[in-house]
């Protein structure tokens, strides 16, 4: 009766250690395109993006994902691409208040129009390779409009 008892608790176990593991979506990398439209970025404007999320238990933001410094000239109708750092292993699912902010540092005047298209690279229940797509348009920041924030979901 107890090797019958300890085998249904070992199943029980497994199984659930087991829809633990699949049940995540595990982000695995966070980049972001901006497309210029039709006034340029300064080579010295920098820009920091964040994925962040915000913990209502502690009031305090966190980051997914980020990247900071980003100078250089980007020109009316260029694209770049930007490869955030990852803050370590998150689920996806975890984070659906996610929100993209935005900063930019001008040395004197500059005002940037552009649009933007997030991509968040996960691995489903399945182990399956995913990508979350979310497009931005007709963002502006200037030296007077220094930040900007999208929810994700």
């Amino acid at each position: 009766m107890k090797k019958l008892i300890l085998t249904v608790a070992l199943g029980i176990a497994l199984f659930s250690l087991t829809f633990a593991q699949t049940s995540k979506k595990e982000i695995r990398s966070v980049s972001v395109t901006f497309n210029t439209t039709s006034n340029d970025k300064d080579h010295d404007t920098y820009l920091d993006v964040y994925l962040n999320y915000h913990d209502y238990q502690d009031n305090t933001d966190y980051y997914v994902a980020k990247k900071n410094g980003i100078g250089g000239h980007w020109n009316n109708g260029s694209s770049n691409n930007v490869t955030l750092d990852m803050a370590g292993k998150l689920d996806l699912e975890q984070h659906r208040d996610a929100l993209i902010k935005l900063h930019i540092s001008p040395n004197g005047n500059d005002k940037w129009e552009f649009d933007y298209t997030v991509n968040i690279v996960y691995v489903d229940e399945d182990g399956n390779a995913r990508t979350l797509t979310k497009e931005f348009k007709g963002k502006i920041l200037t030296q007077d409009n220094q930040d900007t924030s999208d929810a994700l979901f």
